[in-house]
């Protein structure tokens, strides 16, 4: 795939925001929504509260022909050889490739009662040997050795073994430097929220994996009806962090939280200074609705039209 090329993933729901009956069903939908559009791969979540996301990955490979589950990964929760083995497996069985979202924290809570006290910078440390122990699992030919400080291997290999084209996709948050140096360790593509679009283009090649961004987008028939949407989201505290992209059928706009407040700019002023760092277009969209959509899967001005991957459904899908 070209360097500037634009991959989307969507974001899976998540199984507490769905009642129980209803969940598998929903992830099903979301998960074909995401293939039509054009996405790369859906984001599937990891935390305590929620269903594990590698089965949640199962019931979506199921559901579609080319989606890649992006499966967030807690080192917390299991070795990095189960790690491996699942993406073996699931490669092996449905013939796709899986992509990891590597993380280094989690909600302070869910690791204090996994009795995970490891700090902050450790944190890093840690995923970083996690995510090189994979790769060195799923990669080699041969029996693996690892003698890290976290994790120790001898003589291991993995079965059944991963053919070049199905191994995984490696994203971690890449906002912070230390984000960004464990990208650079690992081999991973730096997830950040964009700057402002006046800000100085970013230098792009301290991160040789590339660079993605985060953000939110709430789809509407109209412009008004979408801001509308964004203002509740806003004093309902839905989205107080990421940025969000408010979109109509025919309309792009990008609204930036700045330290002076909320302003809006076009989104095609924005993606001809910014759309050509970014690796993977990594976001949600707010309350899908068919006319929308035509304007979610357009190239925006200054994007490669060829192999942009779109669209998207979070767990705010079908709000009003």
């Amino acid at each position: 795939m070209p360097a500037d090329t634009i991959q989307m993933f969507s974001t899976c729901p998540q199984s507490k925001d769905c009642p129980a009956g209803e969940y598998l069903a929903q992830v099903q939908r979301v998960a074909r929504w995401s293939e039509a559009a054009g996405c790369t791969g859906m984001l599937i979540y990891t935390d305590n509260s929620i269903a594990d996301p590698w089965l949640v990955a199962q019931i979506a490979l199921q559901a579609t022909e080319t989606l890649c589950p992006l499966v967030a990964v807690q080192p917390v929760y299991m070795l990095p050889y189960t790690a491996a083995k699942m993406v073996a497996s699931l490669g092996a069985l449905h013939g796709r490739r899986i992509w990891l979202n590597m993380l280094a924290g989690g909600f302070r809570n869910d690791l204090i009662a996994l009795g995970d006290e490891t700090p902050h910078d450790d944190r890093y440390t840690r995923t970083v040997e996690y995510a090189q122990l994979m790769r060195q699992l799923l990669e080699s030919e041969h029996p693996v050795n690892f003698d890290g400080h976290f994790y120790r291997v001898h003589g291991v290999r993995l079965a059944p073994a991963v053919p070049e084209h199905l191994q995984p996709g490696w994203l971690i948050s890449g906002s912070s430097p230390a984000g960004r140096a464990a990208a650079r360790a690992m081999g991973a593509v730096a997830i950040e929220y964009p700057a402002p679009p006046d800000a100085p283009a970013a230098e792009i090649d301290d991160v040789p994996a590339g660079r993605g961004i985060r953000v939110g987008i709430i789809a509407r028939d109209t412009a008004d009806a979408a801001s509308a949407r964004f203002r509740w989201l806003r004093c309902h505290h839905k989205y107080p962090a990421p940025p969000i992209i408010v979109m109509s059928a025919i309309t792009y706009v990008w609204v930036e939280k700045s330290w002076t407040g909320w302003s809006s700019v076009t989104a095609s002023r924005w993606s001809r200074n910014r759309c050509r760092t970014a690796a993977c277009f990594f976001g949600s969209i707010a309350g899908f609705s068919g006319a929308a959509s035509t304007a979610a899967t357009s190239s925006p001005a200054g994007c490669p039209a060829s192999g942009l991957a779109t669209g998207g459904v979070g767990s705010e899908a079908g709000a009003a």
